[in-house]
């Protein structure tokens, strides 16, 4: 079966500028179900922790399309090529409606399946930073994301 594949290149003239080797993130996303609607991905850098995970702190959005793909439910596979080695968190949503925006009940819980990389949970709203994080150096690094309702 195929699993879609979506390559990013960001940030990879930095990378050189600078001297450090870019790293390549690879995330997995599981836990996909249906062909409808967008995957909505989310990058955050260590520089931004505080602000995690406010869209507009995002050093990375992306958004893939599930019509076609094959079979999401072995998973959804995007890489981002070019990144910094440092600290980074993942954030994601399955946008069934496709509004680009996590939908939520009248009392604010998502009815969309939801993820955070490092499987991190929050109480009562997201985790922090620090419970999502992981570390890319200048090799790939893999994350999987499992989506699910509250």
């Amino acid at each position: 079966m195929r699993l879609a594949f979506v390559i990013l290149l960001a940030s990879a003239v930095a990378a050189t500028a600078s001297g450090a080797r870019a790293g390549e993130l690879e995330l997995v996303a599981l836990g996909v179900h249906g062909r409808e609607g967008e995957l909505v991905l989310a990058v955050y850098a260590k520089e931004n922790a505080a602000r995690f995970p406010d869209p507009d702190s995002v050093i990375s959005g992306i958004r893939v399309s599930l019509a076609h793909v094959e079979d999401s439910a072995r998973g959804v596979r995007v890489r981002i090529a070019g990144l910094l080695p440092g600290e980074y968190a993942v954030s994601a949503f399955h946008d069934t409606d496709a509004n680009r925006i996590l939908t939520r009940n009248f009392l604010g819980i998502p009815t969309e399946a939801f993820a955070f990389s490092q499987d991190a949970r929050g109480r009562f709203g997201p985790p922090s930073f620090d419970a999502a994080s992981f570390q890319v150096r200048d090799e790939s690094t893999t994350v999987q994301l499992r989506l699910s309702l509250p």
